[in-house]
C-alpha cells in the first residue's frame, strides 16, 4: 500500500508536469503559425522588451536592451498581449515637452523642429512635428512627435533622452522659459499677493 501510495503521487506529479509540457508544446505551434513576431522582431511581452532570438518547443526567449536573455513559456506569450514595435517599419514617438504660458507656441515649434532635424536617427520622412497635446492648469505641454526606422529601434530610448535634453538646451538658449510651480497667497482682505515659487 505504501508503495503503490507513493507511485500515485509520483503519477500526478508527472501528470501536473506533462500538462504543463504539452500547454507549452501547443502554445509554441499556436505562435509558428499565427506570426504575431519573427526572429529578429523587437517586441514587448509583459513586463519584457527585448529582440526575439528564438522559438523552442517550451519557451520564446529574447533578449532586452540589457543584455539579458529571458524565457518566456510559451503559454505565457499566447495569453499575454504583444506588442510588435518593427514589424510596421519605421515607429512613431512622442517626446512631451512642457512649456510656459507666456511664451508663444510657434516660436517653439521652430526650435524644437531644428533640434528633430539634427538628429542623425530621426526620420524626415514622415516629417517631424510639434504639437499642443494638453493645456494644463499651470503650462502648455507639447509633444516632439517623429518616426525611427526598424534598424534604430533598440536606441530609442536613449534617441528619447538625447532629444530631450537638446530640446532644452535649445529652448533655452531662444529664451523659451520652462513652467515652475507658482502658488498665489490671498492677504485678509483678498488682495491677490505677487506668486511665489513653490519649494
Amino acid at each position: 500500500m505504501p508503495i503503490l501510495g507513493g507511485l500515485g503521487v509520483v503519477g500526478l506529479a508527472v501528470g501536473f508536469a506533462a500538462q504543463d509540457i504539452l500547454a507549452n508544446l501547443i502554445s509554441g505551434v499556436t505562435l509558428l503559425l499565427d506570426r504575431p513576431f519573427r526572429i529578429g522582431d523587437w517586441v514587448r511581452i509583459r513586463d519584457y522588451e527585448g529582440q526575439v532570438h528564438g522559438l523552442t518547443l517550451r519557451t520564446t526567449r529574447i533578449m532586452t536592451r540589457d543584455n539579458e536573455w529571458v524565457s518566456i513559456p510559451n503559454k505565457d506569450v499566447a495569453g499575454a498581449t504583444v506588442v510588435n514595435l518593427t514589424a510596421g517599419g519605421t515607429l512613431r514617438l512622442n517626446v512631451p515637452l512642457p512649456l510656459a504660458y507666456a511664451e508663444r507656441v510657434p516660436e517653439a515649434r521652430a526650435v524644437l523642429l531644428r533640434v528633430m532635424a539634427q538628429h542623425p536617427k530621426v526620420e524626415t520622412d514622415p516629417a517631424p512635428v510639434v504639437l499642443v497635446r494638453e493645456v494644463n492648469e499651470s503650462n502648455l505641454e507639447l509633444i516632439m512627435r517623429f518616426y525611427v526606422s526598424d534598424e534604430n529601434v533598440k536606441a530609442y530610448p536613449v534617441l528619447t533622452m538625447q532629444l530631450r535634453e537638446a530640446a532644452k538646451e535649445a529652448l533655452q538658449d531662444a529664451g523659451l522659459a520652462a513652467p515652475y510651480p507658482r502658488q498665489w497667497i490671498y492677504r485678509v482682505d483678498g488682495a491677490p499677493t505677487a506668486p511665489e515659487p513653490r519649494g
